[in-house]
């Protein structure tokens, strides 16, 4: 497989171009395709934090954060800008050779260097070989790929039927399956097949179109061979199955389950993005707020498939796709989920299923499982994320699977001394080993990560210790210290999948990561319960206004109280925030008990991004996005719909270096709502209906959803005044026409 993906590289080379992104989530491998290459990016990132061992060769890994383009004169370009003095090849011959070493012994880079065990996995005939393409040793080190596929070609004997490595491919061969492959099929139903995107445990994905709706999907194809299997249809018709139950911003959706021709299918929303596996591949670690905000959402979606009483069973970081545009994080892959109620099983009792590095100590001894076991995935998921490393790692599976079931992790205070104790509390909680003994729900989980990031949003430089929810009280701790997250590396091992009574180490399929449509649809905030009030500040200075009076909000500004994120600071014409995404401060008020009107009147001194008013809307919360993508105005979210597909959808009229006075009235009265928007007193936009169908981004999270809001997108802008009131809106239709 190597030697054909260095044939692949070589032939780049030869246009002038480099890969730099080569690893196993790079390649697609199967029986039926030949190994290949997905096309190289325009540019990665090395050096600096993005020294990753497994694909930062030497001559980079001290270097500062580098930009290289898939140029080859460009990108020696840019290493001789930053005094390096390396043909740019280098990198591709190193990350064949980490590959390598990869596919042959599981192991990472720094193994290889550290560990004896890891170092015997490879044959001794390649070791030189390995070494060299590392490139650790600057007097042997491999300049190009011909010279690894040279080496590779005197100790591999070539297989039957197979290239030599250093020959030409012959043309009674399969050759390497480029983007543009001949598919066996054009179209299914009426969506057209574009390409094979990606291969599931259960079949291959294509990228479809549908003509009729003019948006792209993604259509997953129970291969004909395993067509002919009645287990095999079953288990993928229940993957299909269970995920259509679940309709969830969070969740993927399946838009049609069908059958033509004998071919099996069902077909998906496309997210254009990455997995969080990938995600983590690269970054190594996340910051706690990033962490939160993937947490909640993957927390959300598993409530709702929950709610429909089906267990993913797993969760892992290549099922959690982030979409590129919105950040929305989406579960994907329900081909091991459970019906709790279903007594009736497609695996026999005793049977583990799962993947060892996420799986449930319950799940792992073949015992019967529910929800909690979907909250103990995610809470080793999140333990990598905020530490860089899997909280169980052995030699083996078995060693792996041994870990989950009897040992205590190393605590996550001491794995990432700089992640709050708090949040190390929630993590450890989610990764209790006896279910009773965990949360017993995902909203449970959600209330204290709301709790906790309400808290670190108003505590300065201390957290306080908060867990809610039923099981064990915890214990009072002090307060801790709230510090920035390190920039230390750690690229974990693969997973490996346990079927049968027996454990076997199995590849990786590729993983689909670019599943997209168009609509990107926010996480919808919970409404903060008790415990997340108790978590807010009790000396908050809001303001409780008369009804039907205006009250100005700017002489009531309090850094400490007011922003979530952001660079925000009181100037002599009003608050201004610079630029950033998010960006986001909360008003000294509560407008989710009754009918309110805000009045704000702001410049945008500079960018092209979007100023944003929060607004409650009794239970729920939306915002009014002005000049947001494609330059559209608008409310949103309304029913899983941006403010450029909804009905309030207007073009922009906000420019720079001009001031503005936008007025919004909201009424909430019996589950319906009525928003009207006007802009220098003259009405903009209105929008009537259920206050239901209203979401957040969760780029506007608030630690208080009762509180209305301002915000700013990759924007400078100064908010000159702001004015609240509380009471029935003075305005026309349709606020007036509800009431």
């Amino acid at each position: 497989m190597v030697c054909r993906l260095a044939e692949q590289v070589r032939s780049l080379h030869g246009q002038g171009r480099l890969h730099r992104a080569i690893g196993i989530d790079a390649a697609i491998n199967a029986a039926s395709v030949s190994p290949c290459l997905a096309d190289p990016p325009e540019v990665c990132r090395f050096g600096g934090r993005y020294a990753e061992p497994d694909r930062c060769p030497p001559e980079l890994i001290d270097a500062e954060e580098l930009a290289v383009p898939s140029d080859r004169a460009a990108a020696a370009a840019v290493l001789r800008s930053a005094g390096l003095d390396f043909d740019p090849r280098r990198i591709d011959v190193f990350q064949l050779a980490a590959l390598l070493i990869r596919v042959l012994s599981g192991a990472s880079v720094s193994s290889y260097l550290s560990s004896p065990k890891s170092r015997a996995a490879i044959p001794p005939a390649l070791r030189s070989a390995v070494d060299r393409a590392l490139g650790h040793c600057s007097a042997t080190r491999m300049q190009s790929v011909d010279e690894l596929l040279g080496e590779l070609s005197r100790h591999l004997a070539p297989i039957e039927g197979e290239t030599p490595a250093t020959g030409h491919q012959p043309t009674t061969a399969r050759s390497a399956t480029p983007p543009s492959e001949a598919l066996p099929f054009l179209q299914l139903d009426r969506y057209r097949l574009l390409r094979r995107i990606g291969r599931g445990g259960m079949g291959d994905v294509y990228l479809g179109h549908d003509d009729s709706l003019a948006r792209n999907v993604a259509v997953k194809v129970l291969p004909a061979e395993l067509s002919r299997d009645e287990s095999f249809v079953r288990r993928f018709r229940t993957e299909a199955s269970a995920a259509a139950q679940v309709t969830h911003p969070n969740v993927v959706r399946v838009y049609l389950i069908g059958e033509e021709a004998g071919r099996h299918f069902f077909v998906m929303e496309w997210i254009d993005g990455e997995s969080l596996a990938e995600r983590l591949g690269r970054l190594g670690r996340f910051p706690p707020g990033e962490t939160l905000d993937i947490l909640e959402q993957c927390l959300a979606g598993l409530a709702a498939a929950h709610g429909r009483g089906l267990i993913h069973r797993d969760v892992k970081p290549a099922n959690i796709l982030l979409d590129r545009e919105s950040g929305r994080a989406v579960v994907a892959d329900f081909g091991l989920a459970h019906r709790m109620s279903d007594h009736t099983r497609l695996t026999a009792t005793g049977t583990i299923m799962g993947t060892v590095d996420y799986i449930a100590p319950e799940q792992a001894t073949g015992a019967k499982v529910d929800a909690r076991a979907d909250i103990y995935a995610l809470g080793v998921i999140a333990y990598q994320m905020l530490s860089g490393r899997l909280p169980h790692e052995a030699d083996s599976p078995t060693g792996v699977l041994y870990q989950h079931i009897h040992l205590d992790p190393v605590a996550l205070e001491e794995a990432a001394p700089d992640v709050p104790a708090p949040l190390c509390r929630i993590v450890a909680r989610m990764m209790a080993k006896q279910p009773q003994n965990r949360y017993q729900n995902c909203a449970e989980v959600i209330q204290d990560l709301r709790a906790f990031r309400g808290a670190l949003a108003f505590g300065g430089d201390s957290v306080p210790v908060v867990l809610g929810g039923r099981g064990e009280p915890a214990s009072e701790s002090p307060t801790v210290p709230a510090r920035a997250v390190s920039d230390r590396k750690y690229r974990p091992g693969g997973p490996a999948i346990l079927a049968g009574g027996l454990i076997a180490a199995v590849a990786c399929a590729a993983v689909l990561v670019a599943w997209r449509q168009q609509a990107s649809v926010p996480v919808r905030p919970p409404v903060p319960e008790a415990a997340d009030k108790e978590a807010l500040p009790a000396d908050a200075h809001l303001i409780d206004p008369r009804a039907g009076e205006w009250v100005s909000l700017l002489e009531h500004y309090r850094p400490e109280e007011a922003v979530v994120w952001g660079e925000w600071s009181a100037e002599s014409d009003g608050l201004r925030v610079k630029t950033g995404q998010g960006a986001r401060m909360m008003l000294p008020v509560t407008a989710a008990d009754g009918d309110y009107s805000l009045e704000v009147s702001f410049t945008r001194n500079a960018g092209e991004g979007s100023v944003v008013l929060i607004l409650p809307a009794g239970s729920e919360v939306c915002e009014l996005t002005l000049h947001g993508w494609d330059g559209i105005d608008g409310i949103e979210v309304i029913d899983g719909k941006r403010a450029n597909e909804n009905a309030t959808t207007r073009t922009s009229v906000f420019e720079n270096l001009k001031r503005y006075l936008v007025q919004v009235n909201v009424h909430v009265q019996a589950g319906e709502a009525a928003i009207d928007v006007l802009l220098n007193g003259e009405p903009y936009m209105q929008w009537q209906g259920k206050a239901s169908l209203l979401a957040c981004y969760f780029h506007w999270n608030l630690p208080d959803p009762t509180r209305p809001g301002l915000g700013a997108w990759s924007t400078d802008a100064t908010f000159h005044s702001m004015r609240f009131r509380r009471g029935p809106a003075i305005a026309s239709s349709p606020v007036a026409e509800l009431r």
